[in-house]
């Protein structure tokens, strides 16, 4: 062994060195009873600001749905609602132009409908009388892309009427004034 030994049958005490011993400022644990009264008190506290927390959430979000943030919206001027027949009549003249003809498949008008789908969902205030004639030549550009699909399954294909078809042309051509 090396080092000094202790012959006095005594030990230094913690607090006679410089420095303090390591971990001599820690706390020790009280006894199990005790603990055990904080440790009930604690989780009680902890359920009950849980609680807490679910109520006012609760309570929160049935006042915002008893009175909505969002105010009612203002009613369409006329130039607004001719502006957005505009653009739906110029995004139904492209779609047609960019349609390839002789159409040899139904694909060909696809993307034609979905270029017309959306601005009919971008115009939502625009004229019922174009809105619903370019929504029957969506349908029947959809019908006519459809006949090659055999239904099945859960399928419901719509059926195409060529002559219901060019009407519904016909009267959104007329409605946009591209026949003049």
């Amino acid at each position: 062994m090396t080092g000094p030994i202790h012959t006095t049958g005594t030990w230094p005490t913690p607090a006679s060195g410089p420095y303090p011993l390591p971990g001599s400022h820690i706390q020790q644990t009280p006894p199990p009873a005790e603990r055990r009264g904080k440790t009930w008190l604690w989780a009680t506290v902890i359920i009950a600001g849980i609680a807490f927390t679910g109520l006012c959430a609760g309570l929160g979000a049935a006042l915002a749905s008893r009175h909505p943030s969002t105010p009612a919206a203002a009613p369409v001027t006329t130039a607004e609602r001719h502006q957005q027949d505009i653009n739906l009549c110029t995004a139904y003249a492209v779609a047609t132009a960019a349609v390839p003809r002789p159409i040899t498949i139904g694909n060909d008008l696809l993307p034609a409908r979905l270029t017309l789908l959306r601005t009919l969902d971008e115009n939502r205030d625009a004229s019922p009388d174009l809105r619903e004639a370019l929504t029957n030549v969506a349908a029947a550009w959809y019908a006519r892309a459809a006949l090659p699909v055999k239904s099945r399954g859960l399928t419901e294909l719509a059926p195409y009427d060529a002559v219901a078809a060019q009407a519904a042309i016909e009267r959104a051509w007329h409605l946009c004034g591209l026949d003049e």
